[in-house]
């Protein structure tokens, strides 16, 4: 038999170690009586934002599970009154599980009326529980972040004298779960007494719906109007939700603000996604400085590097070259040097930042040089003394490419 080399060797080792985990995990999960199977699963297409969150997952429907709940915290999850009274028996009400949550927050993620009427009546804090990984996460934390709006005030209603986590302010962990739960009632309730607002950075696609962040953008401060207008325009996915780029920018989010080295202009000025051409006019029509140097470049420099022409314009350099007509047609000058005093034209051919003596036209074609120079890029400018052209050729030589792209547009 041939000698399996080492590296593979290693691999082979490695898969059958995990192979035998998985089905030493498997067995242990599937022994009846088992109390928590219906947590043990990986992560599927379809579960929600929560499903790291123990309390969501749910594996196996409850009128499944033939055997009886064995413990008090599963028998919140598929049990009725008459499992909760008799664990009650030999378990406090409040205790919480090897996940750190109390019967009563599983009841209410899993929307078993039955036991969350059973448990309030023996007294169940709807505040108790939370775990060593993460902030509160009690019933109440879990009704706000279910959308649950009728719950939640039922539950806030059963807290004990003095253990409401309104007082002495609603903890900023609530509030975003109320944003991502949806539900404008709990948030309301929020918003509406004294609170600690959580970081916009916290928030990602997809994001909250239109009513929800109208609601939350009505009181927030500047600081976090700023920072989610930037988190809309700096999101990952296909398109960018237009709809909340312009009720932030309603709310008074000011669109030239510089977060991480950028603005929100700067940040879209890419084209990679869908319609960052249309998120680059709404945020010109609401007054965004299209010649705004955030760091070292300008949005016009970001969309210029974005184009890779060769002769044929794909969906990618058609989206770049709009967003530079609509930077152009908004007073963006096309010439302005940048920070190091360098124009435009002469980056285009020497783009290595803290060294201008670099020559690299690597993404430089004749189109590309057409089409800037159809929109005003000048390049005959001079840097320290030199014209452009002479600088290509002494890189290049004069019978370069290069060199016959700059004087087709009347480089001198």
């Amino acid at each position: 038999m041939a000698e399996i080399p080492h590296g593979d060797h290693i691999v082979q080792e490695l898969g059958d170690v995990l192979g035998y985990a998985q089905a030493y995990n498997l067995a242990m999960v599937t022994q009846p009586g088992y109390p928590d199977a219906e947590l043990c699963r990986e992560r599927r297409d379809g579960d929600d934002v929560y499903y790291s969150d123990l309390p969501l997952r749910l594996a196996t429907p409850a009128g499944v599970i033939a055997t009886p709940p064995t413990t008090l915290h599963e028998a919140a999850r598929r049990g009725d009154a008459e499992d909760i009274g008799r664990l009650l028996r030999t378990n406090p009400v409040n205790a919480t599980d090897l996940f750190g949550t109390t019967a009563l927050s599983w009841a209410v993620v899993r929307r078993n009326d039955a036991a969350i009427r059973a448990l309030l009546a023996a007294g169940a804090d709807p505040t108790a529980g939370s775990d060593a990984w993460s902030q509160e996460r009690s019933a109440l934390y879990w009704a706000a972040a279910t959308g649950q709006g009728r719950l939640f005030r039922r539950l806030l209603a059963a807290v004990p004298a003095g253990g409401s986590p309104a007082e002495p302010v609603w903890p900023r962990e609530y509030v975003q779960a109320a944003v991502e739960g949806g539900d404008v009632g709990i948030l309301d309730l929020m918003l509406s007494q004294p609170h600690e607002l959580f970081q916009a950075q916290r928030l990602s696609d997809p994001f909250p719906s239109e009513r929800i962040m109208a609601r939350v953008l009505r009181s927030a401060p500047q600081e976090f109007k700023d920072q989610f207008l930037m988190q809309v325009a700096a999101a990952h996915g296909g398109e960018v939700r237009l709809d909340l780029l312009r009720l932030a920018l309603k709310s008074g989010a000011d669109p030239d603000r510089v977060a991480s080295y950028e603005t929100p202009l700067s940040t879209l000025a890419d084209g990679i996604r869908a319609n960052s051409p249309e998120a680059i006019a709404i945020l010109l029509k609401a007054g965004a400085d299209p010649n705004r140097i955030a760091h070292r470049e300008r949005a016009l420099r970001e969309a210029i590097d974005s184009l890779k022409l060769d002769g044929e314009v794909d969906a990618f350099d058609g989206r770049a070259l709009r967003i530079i007509d609509l930077l152009i047609a908004a007073g963006a000058d096309i010439n302005l040097p940048d920070a190091d005093g360098l124009p435009p034209s002469w980056r285009l051919f020497f783009p290595a930042r803290f060294d201008n003596d670099v020559f690299d036209p690597s993404f430089i074609t004749a189109d590309l040089v057409r089409k800037l120079s159809a929109r005003g890029m000048d390049f005959n400018a001079r840097w320290q003394g030199r014209s452009l052209l002479a600088a290509v050729e002494q890189k290049a030589g004069t019978d370069s490419e290069q060199a016959a792209w700059l004087r087709s547009v009347g480089a001198r």
